[in-house]
């Protein structure tokens, strides 16, 4: 299911949108953990890597948020804020006064409007408080705080890589729920993880290759 095909998507958000917000989310946290796959193989970039990791980590649990209510039309409904906060969001960067947090909030209501909700009482409404600690992790090291060593950003790549793996699992059993699965869909799953194989192991032997030549 490629999201980029305008009018495609637009049926899809109209009709399923549940799963195509999933999907919407996943192909975020696809292009940006490519980003920190090749951020691994240069030096001075910890701080690069760990904005990125907070984009997956924050992509991760909001879509979890959205696939977390137990009734389907919920899930829809928060689905569709998805869609309409960027929307919203986009007029914001073109210099529209919008005031996305109360248009949001009067369209869907504080408990369902998707980005106003605050990141630790979301979490806490899932049951997940203890991730925030994590969230917390990724901040320090964006905003350049803490005590955070070079090697750690090994750590990011591979919490990064599985918070994607976990989240295509839940977008793959959401979609199959709803019978939209087609041949396209599991390959870019399949392609999307061979890509990230591939840069990891090419930034490895890089890594591998300069060490030797220290040692030289």
């Amino acid at each position: 299911m490629k999201t980029d095909d305008a009018g495609k998507g637009d049926v899809m958000e109209k009709q399923q949108p549940f799963p195509f917000a999933l999907s919407t989310h996943l192909e975020i946290m696809w292009a940006v953990l490519m980003s920190m796959t090749l951020l691994c193989s240069k030096r001075g970039h910890l701080q690069a890597a760990g904005t990125l990791f907070r984009v997956i980590f924050e992509n991760f649990w909001r879509a979890r948020w959205i696939a977390h209510p137990s009734d389907a039309g919920k899930r829809a409904d928060r689905a569709r804020a998805s869609f309409e906060y960027r929307r919203k969001m986009v007029r914001v960067l073109q210099g529209q006064d919008v005031d996305v947090r109360d248009e949001m909030i009067k369209q869907f209501g504080k408990d369902d409007a998707y980005g106003v909700i605050g990141f630790s009482p979301m979490l806490e409404s899932m049951g997940e408080k203890d991730m925030y600690k994590v969230f917390q992790y990724a901040s320090a090291i964006a905003h350049g705080t803490g005590q955070i060593r070079p090697e750690e950003i090994s750590f990011l790549l591979c919490e990064a890589a599985w918070h994607y793996a976990e989240f295509a699992t839940c977008v793959w059993k959401a979609c199959k729920a709803e019978n939209i699965l087609d041949e396209e869909f599991p390959a870019s799953f399949a392609e999307a993880a061979l890509d990230v194989y591939h840069e990891r192991k090419n930034n490895a032997k890089k890594v591998m290759a300069n060490r030797q030549g220290r040692s030289d």
